[in-house]
C-alpha cells in the first residue's frame, strides 16, 4: 500500500510517515498535508538523535491532495482510528529511514 500511496499522491517520505487517519477524508477523497516527521540531532541525553513531528516549514508545503478512486478503495480496507498513523496502523509512527 505504501508504494501505491506515494506514487499516486506525490508525498515525501516524512509527510507520509507523519500522516494520520484524521488527515484523510475518504468521503471527499482529500488528504491534508500539514506535518512531517524528521530526525534531529539532540544536544544531550542518551541518544544522539530523535524523531519529531513538526508542521511544514513553508506555507506552500501545507496542501490538500486529491485521492484517486483506486487508492481511496484501498484505504477504506485499512482505515483505522483518527489518532493512528496510516503507515503503522498504530499510535506510533514508523521511522522514515526504514520506510
Amino acid at each position: 500500500m505504501s508504494i501505491a500511496f506515494c506514487l499516486t499522491t506525490g508525498l515525501r517520505i516524512g509527510e507520509f510517515c507523519a500522516l494520520q487517519w484524521e488527515d484523510i477524508d475518504l468521503k471527499k477523497c482529500i488528504l491534508t498535508v500539514r506535518k512531517t516527521i524528521q530526525r534531529i540531532q539532540k544536544s544531550n541525553g542518551k541518544s544522539k538523535t530523535s524523531l519529531i513531528i513538526t508542521e511544514q516549514k513553508n506555507e506552500s508545503s501545507k496542501r490538500d491532495i486529491p485521492i484517486p478512486e483506486c487508492l481511496a478503495a484501498l484505504l477504506e480496507k485499512f482505515q483505522g482510528e483518527p489518532e493512528e498513523f496510516v503507515l503503522s496502523g498504530k499510535e506510533k509512527t514508523i521511522e522514515p529511514r526504514t520506510m
